[in-house]
């Protein structure tokens, strides 16, 4: 995760917020840092995976950025 609770982008992204990467978007949230790297390396190479690492920061990420799947949302949202 980016300095700020910003959810870290594991793919390339287009700064514009109007458009999307090519690739589908999940959003992971986990308060386990070590499966938040270890899924965005395992999905990374075919999903543009938002990982965040609790409820209030997945609710946010959605909001800015609708994923195509939210996955794994923690209590707190």
């Amino acid at each position: 995760m980016s300095a700020g609770g910003e959810p870290a982008r594991v793919s390339e992204t287009v700064d514009d917020a109007t458009q999307r990467t090519e690739k589908p978007c999940i959003l992971w949230a986990d308060d386990n840092a070590d499966m938040r790297e270890y899924v965005s390396r395992l999905l990374g190479g075919r999903f543009d995976v938002q990982a965040v690492s609790d409820g209030e920061a997945a609710l946010a990420a959605a909001r800015a950025h609708p994923p195509d799947l939210p996955y794994r949302l923690l209590p707190g949202v």
